[in-house]
């Protein structure tokens, strides 16, 4: 069994804490694309079924400055112990407290948090290279998209029409153009890893 660091954005952390994201989609490496572009066998895949994902997530010591963040108060709902001394940029919805500026509080970026401060473990289920266009309306729920409104109305749930059309695909799409880099947009249907997961483990290191 290997494990290795993933990274993730607040909103989809949040998803994973809520049951709600049980799929990701990560971009081919360029020469594994070639290779199934031109029809060679990728004898090693960088994913596979029984592989342990460590989520990496913004973050920041919570007892790095002397000041109270607030935790089950106003500012986040933090649980400090032993175990978990850290705050989660996504337990705050993303929002960063002016106060906070005030005193120099600052975060740590994602890809730089220690595995001993991660709190979310992932076991893949199942794995599979596929183009990202073949995506399904159940894949883009599954990667934690809760709406994407209604191809009949344009209305978000409860449609207001007698025959509703659910679509999160344009969602995933919307979401998938703000985070991929220039090459591997929507548009440019890149190869992915669709990577199904199951959360094993809730506590980070200490």
């Amino acid at each position: 069994m290997r494990e290795r660091p993933m990274l993730f954005s607040g909103e989809m952390v949040r998803a994973i804490l809520d049951g709600r994201k049980t799929q990701t989609r990560r971009v081919v490496k360029r020469w594994t694309a070639y290779a199934l572009e031109s029809g060679i066998k990728v004898e090693r895949a960088y994913y596979l079924s029984g592989d342990r994902l460590w989520v990496r997530e913004t973050f920041r010591p919570w007892h790095d400055v002397d000041y109270d963040c607030g935790c089950g108060g106003d500012y986040c709902t933090c649980n400090h112990t032993p175990q978990t001394p850290v705050c989660y940029a996504a337990d705050r919805d993303g929002r960063i407290n002016a106060d906070e500026r005030a005193v120099g509080i600052k975060w740590t970026p994602s890809i730089h948090m220690p595995r001993k401060y991660s709190r979310i473990l992932l076991e893949i289920t199942d794995v599979r290279i596929e183009r990202l266009q073949e995506i399904s309306e159940a894949d883009c729920r599954a990667e934690g998209i809760i709406d994407g409104g209604c191809l009949a109305c344009g209305e978000n749930e409860p449609y207001g029409c007698a025959n509703p059309r659910p679509d999160a695909r344009d969602a995933f799409v919307r979401l998938w153009n703000s985070l991929a880099k220039p090459g591997f947009r929507w548009a440019d249907n890149p190869f992915v890893w669709r990577i199904e997961f199951k959360r094993v483990e809730a506590a980070c290191r200490a």
